[in-house]
């Protein structure tokens, strides 16, 4: 039954209160010259609580305990912190591809930024660690745009058939995922990529992992501050930087192992075993990161700006290993440790951090404090939780290791179900992926393949959605809009954007038949506004259907209800950046 114009604007009344909701035979594709058999490549397809999954890799247990991780680290950062927060409509897409073909087809299409993800290492790995060859082979690359974030994730064959621990495998590919979907939640409120100290500190989770492992203590090293000392056994145990299980979740602050071993390689770092040579070796380890004392500038921008031989000189590896603590303690801090107000703090600073030049009086504006004084706050938490362990109850930086997270049986994130893929679900997903690389002719290929070949695929809502919105990107409106009105009839398909669309492809059609000054009829006006008031009900925070919603009532002379006028006006001082909503506003005033 159609919707009537009275029923409809009560229907908007509850749609305008703020919510937000997301998105809960051989088959072959053919691309020009190249073919890929869906069957030979077996993907398999689930959901978790952040993601759409879709795998083509030939180990699903590996890809769901991974999975698992992922979703375990990036819940306990965006509980912590709003920074965190995919600030989305959808929830993101991960592919998991393999070496074994189709890397071919979704990597090497001749776009550089396609490439990335296949040619390069993954963010923030150190190659003094990992061999360049190595770390491609779990390499990952993600895009986004205003509706969603798409995901690739490479594992090579090399990888999953060199001899790792099943767990270590879990743990670092669970990092890697983790931190590309923080790293993008900042890229997407910023609308810039990470501040460079910001993505220095999440990258520290990346060092060791797996738990407590033994350090190769350097040699003459006797400090005052830190347990270690001549005494120590060559082999002792250290914190790592990262460890997560079922019960805890632990960040390493610092390694003193890898640290004195970058300062034993220094340039200027004296060599031999004579007796003069380890008194001046003991004199740098007695002097060795003694306390917190980095500048706000340096802590902003921590790499050395220094030449080559400098950089390598001891001074500057020490001040680097400073700063470098710092930034990573500040990150933990306000993320885990911190109150509320400088939680918010945190993410407010660095969103300046991109949008203008930060500097004391920015972060004191953030903070209400200096630099200065936050640190001193920040460092007395540190050493009140060292207070009980004898080994670091002296050391200025508090302990090595802080537990940032406990967790209960309900805390964990269930095992995410691998199931064969449904056509639908691989097209669907592929063709987001080519959208958001630039390829659209390709997404599109995709789906009108699936379509012609997949009754299944033709009679999947979601699918249909999909297929619509890339129909109208192309111009084919007529088929859009059979698509879009065939998926929200299913009213099963949870997608704003696919309900923008069709009230634009009906606004234009009226106009281009009755003229671009033709003024909607009430009949014609609740045909343009009932997919608006579906993505309403779905995502009441979108700045952008509300902007969409205003415009159509410029079209009309049916005068907008005082209850929505007021509603609208409440979005407008809700978001004083939205100059467009603001100005559509006076207009149908």
């Amino acid at each position: 039954m159609k919707t009537t114009p009275s029923v409809l604007f009560f229907l908007l009344a509850f749609v305008f209160a703020p919510m937000h909701a997301h998105a809960a035979g051989e088959e072959v594709i053919t691309l020009d010259t190249l073919t890929v058999s869906t069957k030979r490549h077996d993907w398999r397809y689930t959901r978790s609580e952040h993601f759409e999954i879709l795998s083509a890799v030939d180990y699903s247990k590996l890809v769901s305990r991974i999975m698992q991780r992922a979703e375990q680290i990036i819940g306990t950062f965006e509980k912590n912190n709003p920074l965190f927060r995919m600030q989305r409509e959808l929830p993101a897409k991960i592919i998991f591809i393999n070496d074994q073909g189709i890397d071919r087809y979704l990597v090497l299409t001749g776009k550089e930024d396609l490439q990335h993800a296949y040619d390069r290492s993954p963010m923030g790995v150190s190659m003094d660690r990992v061999s360049s060859e190595s770390a491609k082979q779990t390499s990952m690359r993600g895009f986004h745009d205003g509706e969603q974030a798409v995901f690739l994730k490479l594992i090579t064959q090399a990888y999953l058939d060199a001899d790792t621990s099943f767990e270590e495998r879990v743990t670092e590919n669970a990092i890697d995922i983790a931190l590309n979907h923080l790293l993008m939640c900042v890229k997407i409120q910023t609308g810039h990529d990470s501040p460079p100290w910001l993505a220095t500190a999440l990258n520290g989770l990346r060092g060791h992992s797996g738990g407590f492992g033994q350090a190769h203590l350097v040699d003459s090293f006797e400090s005052p501050i830190y347990k270690y000392t001549r005494s120590t056994p060559p082999h002792a145990y250290r914190p790592a930087w990262f460890s997560i299980d079922d019960h805890e979740m632990i960040f390493g602050r610092y390694c003193i192992s890898c640290e004195t071993n970058l300062l034993r390689n220094a340039s200027d770092y004296p060599r031999g075993t004579d007796k003069k040579t380890v008194a001046l070796q003991k004199k740098i380890w007695r002097n060795y990161a003694l306390a917190p004392n980095a500048s706000l500038g340096e802590f902003l921008e921590p790499r050395s700006r220094k030449t080559r031989h400098d950089r390598h000189a001891i001074a500057n590896i020490q001040a680097s290993l400073i700063t470098t603590r710092e930034t990573r303690d500040f990150m933990y801090y306000c993320t885990f440790m911190a109150d509320d107000k400088t939680r918010a703090a945190f993410a407010r600073f660095v969103v300046h951090t991109e949008k203008q030049q930060t500097n004391e009086s920015v972060f004191k504006e953030c903070f209400g404090v200096d630099y200065d004084a936050f640190r001193t706050r920040m460092y007395d938490s540190f050493k009140e939780i060292a207070r009980k362990d004898s080994d670091y109850s002296r050391n200025p930086w508090g302990p090595p290791d802080i537990v940032v997270a406990k967790f209960n049986r309900k805390d964990i994130p269930p095992v995410p179900k691998l199931r064969p893929s449904r056509r639908s679900e691989t097209a669907r997903i592929l063709s987001d992926w080519f959208v958001l690389c630039g390829e659209r002719d390709i997404a599109n290929q995709v789906l009108l393949k699936a379509s012609e070949a997949s009754t299944q695929a033709r009679n999947d809502p979601e699918f249909v959605a999909a297929f619509g919105l890339s129909e109208a990107a192309h111009g084919r409106k007529h088929s859009a809009v059979a698509m879009l009105e065939k998926a929200m009839a299913s009213k099963q398909v949870v997608r704003p954007e696919a309900w923008r669309t069709l009230s634009r492809l009906r606004l234009e059609n009226l106009l281009e038949l009755k003229g671009e000054k033709h003024r909607l009829t009430k009949d014609e006006l609740n045909t343009v506004i009932e997919p608006l008031a579906e993505a309403l009900k779905q995502n009441g925070a979108s700045q952008q259907t509300y902007v969409q919603f205003a415009q159509v009532w410029t079209h009309t002379d049916v005068k907008l209800p005082k209850e929505y006028l007021d509603m609208l006006a409440a979005r407008v001082r809700a978001w004083p950046e939205n100059e467009e909503l603001r100005k559509v506003i006076e207009k149908i005033r």
